[in-house]
């Protein structure tokens, strides 16, 4: 498994489009972020964004470019009742991970 910290017991994320916010900077372990569905984005229907302290920082990840093997997409969670994540860690600073909690 390419996730080695990741367990299957856990609903993960990845937060892509952080490169048209503020790139990795508010991302560190243990920061939690706000899940906010986004049903009439006219880009994607199942769009649901990531904020910090109410300002948008990135989307969870919704395309074959954006996802890896161990994450699920925003259409796979659109219907989880959680609406925070945790980030976890940065992998090969290109993918913010984060668990639904």
């Amino acid at each position: 498994m390419l996730l080695k910290k990741l367990t299957s017991k856990q609903t993960y994320i990845n937060i892509t489009a952080v490169q048209y916010y503020k790139h990795f900077a508010p991302f560190k372990p243990g920061t939690v972020v706000d899940l906010i569905k986004e049903p009439d984005n006219k880009h994607d229907p199942f769009a649901i964004r990531v904020e910090i302290n109410g300002e948008t920082v990135g989307y969870v990840a919704d395309s074959k470019y954006t996802l890896i093997k161990e994450v699920k997409s925003a259409a796979e969670i659109r219907n989880f009742k959680s609406t925070q994540a945790e980030v976890l860690f940065i992998l090969f600073e290109e993918w913010v991970i984060a668990k639904l909690i």
